[in-house]
Order: C-alpha cells, then sequence, then structure tokens
C-alpha cells in the first residue's frame, strides 16, 4: 500500500528519532521524493547526529547528500555540515 505525502512525513517524524542505521537506510532514500525532501534531509541529520557509528560511509554519503538538496532550509544545511566536520 503506497504512502501518500502525509503518511511519509508522520513516518518520517517518527523515524527521524530512532538512533539506528536501519532508520537511517529507510529515511535516506525518501530524500529522492520532492514531496517530502526537506522532511526527509531533516531526518537524516537527526539521526546521523544520534548514532554512535556515524562515520560509517552510509551516515557520510547521506549527509553529503542533504548539504547539496536545494529544498532545506539553511539550518538543516548546516547541521549536515556540522555533523560531517565533526566526523573528520
Amino acid at each position: 500500500l503506497p504512502l501518500d505525502t502525509d503518511e511519509k512525513r508522520a513516518v518520517l517524524a517518527g523515524l527521524g528519532s530512532v538512533p539506528d542505521k536501519r532508520a537511517l537506510a529507510v529515511v535516506a532514500p525518501l530524500m529522492d521524493d520532492p514531496g517530502v525532501q526537506p522532511e526527509a534531509a531533516a531526518a537524516v541529520v537527526r539521526i546521523a547526529q544520534s548514532i554512535s557509528s556515524a562515520r560509517d560511509p552510509e551516515t557520510v554519503d547521506a549527509l553529503k547528500k542533504v548539504v547539496t538538496l536545494a529544498s532545506i532550509t539553511p539550518e538543516t544545511r548546516k547541521a549536515a555540515q556540522d555533523s560531517l566536520k565533526a566526523m573528520q
């Protein structure tokens, strides 16, 4: 059963607070959905900031993608940049 945009936003709001790589694996692909891209990017940042294995390639790649998105807020972009700097 496909989810509509509001349902995707609800899922992203919940998963954004789950400190687990599996949550990141579910959320990151949603950055390709223009309808929920800002919410997905914000969720990626929140998850990346909360997981202890944040230096893994999947997390770094997801954060790098957040930085490139045009539809996100300046705050989300800065949080992603700050997270990437903290991983170096």
